[in-house]
């Protein structure tokens, strides 16, 4: 999250439903000239420029005075899409895991929610009865899963009622207005289909932009039903069968730091050979157990890292394999000044 749009993170994340919001919107209000304007191939291609689309943001969702901003859900006149008469409505294939008590809870914030009882015509009585009804979000987790604290991203979309199946994740919707747009705009370098538009190389090799799920099993005396995540002494094992699915970047990364005195605050202490503690992580740079039921941060947040140990960790220091006060500081200090040395005669010869 940011405060403004204008710093380095520019505008923070978006989610994919505003995007679509924001532009539907605007196409039909026509507030923001000719769509053609939108675009510049020999810049984006087919894409929509950044600076046409967040200005289209701003505009039907604006920073709050202090900066900050929280986004309406997509299942909500608030957050959802525009139509030609010039309102909003939710987003249809959204299908959110809302029933009973939480949808009454959620329309308490947003009174056009619409939940199980309206996007399926149902009760919490068709919910199968391992599964947590009511837990937010448009997956569905078992009761276990949520329990382990799961990240809600690798529970099933829905997959019973008449709704079955036809969950479809915003950011696809945006993707269709953006290729039919480009293409109307022009038909002669934008094609009809995302295939067309270079979406046939899809996913992309060798990084395609996949996560890591846990290990998954089939529900008990529900074998027909997707799997959910495997749950072992209250915890989920992770990562699963596919493994870690690391990906490749390339370009130049800080991998040491060091801390400097300061003034603020209590000092830093210490370990016995001078090192602050660091958490153990096994050599090869896999990530830690999750035997204790202490689940890895992934996907986008969704109750990642849920079981945070607080009362272990307030009186422990910050923990980092990089903040290490060591014989290595010596080198370091000598680096900097003979850097710094460097520049300054650089700056005095470019001056003279």
């Amino acid at each position: 999250m940011t405060d403004h749009d204008d710093g380095p993170n520019g505008p923070g994340h978006v989610p994919p439903h505003i995007g679509l919001a924001a532009l539907t919107r605007a196409y039909y209000d026509g507030g923001f000239g000719d769509p053609a304007s939108w675009f510049d191939y020999d810049q984006n291609e087919c894409r929509i420029l950044g600076t046409a689309l967040l200005p289209m943001i701003r505009k039907y969702f604006p920073r709050n005075d202090d900066g900050s901003n929280a986004y309406p859900p997509p299942f909500t006149n608030d957050g959802g899409p525009g139509n030609p008469e010039g309102v909003a409505y939710p987003y249809p294939l959204e299908y959110v895991n809302l029933v009973g008590d939480s949808c009454a809870k959620e329309q308490e914030k947003f009174p056009s929610a619409e939940c199980y009882e309206v996007h399926s015509d149902g009760a919490e009585a068709d919910y199968p009865d391992y599964l947590k009804a009511g837990h937010g979000s448009p997956h569905y987790c078992s009761v276990g899963a949520m329990e382990a604290g799961v990240n809600k991203d690798w529970c099933p979309y829905v997959f019973f009622g008449p709704n079955r199946g036809k969950y479809r994740h915003p950011h696809v919707a945006f993707a269709a207005v953006e290729v039919w747009l480009s293409n109307q705009i022009m038909p002669d370098k934008c094609g009809k289909t995302w295939d067309e538009q270079g979406g046939k190389d899809y996913p992309f090799q060798p990084n395609d932009n996949s996560v890591a799920f846990p290990k998954m099993a089939e529900v008990a005396d529900h074998l027909t039903d997707p799997k959910q995540p495997a749950l072992a002494d209250g915890g989920f094992i992770w990562p699963g069968d596919e493994g870690t699915k690391r990906k490749a970047v390339p370009g130049v990364f800080v991998i040491e730091k060091y801390l400097t005195p300061t003034t603020i605050g209590d000092p830093v202490s210490t370990g016995g050979d001078g090192g602050v503690a660091v958490d153990a992580q096994p050599a090869d740079g896999t990530p830690p157990s999750v035997a204790d039921g202490t689940p890895p941060s992934v996907g986008d947040g969704d109750d990642a890292g849920a079981n945070d140990k607080a009362d272990d960790a307030k009186d422990t220091p910050p923990a980092s394999r990089s903040l290490m006060r060591d014989s290595r500081d010596s080198l370091h200090q000598a680096t900097l000044t003979m850097g710094g040395l460097i520049l300054a005669v650089g700056g005095y010869l470019l001056a003279n």
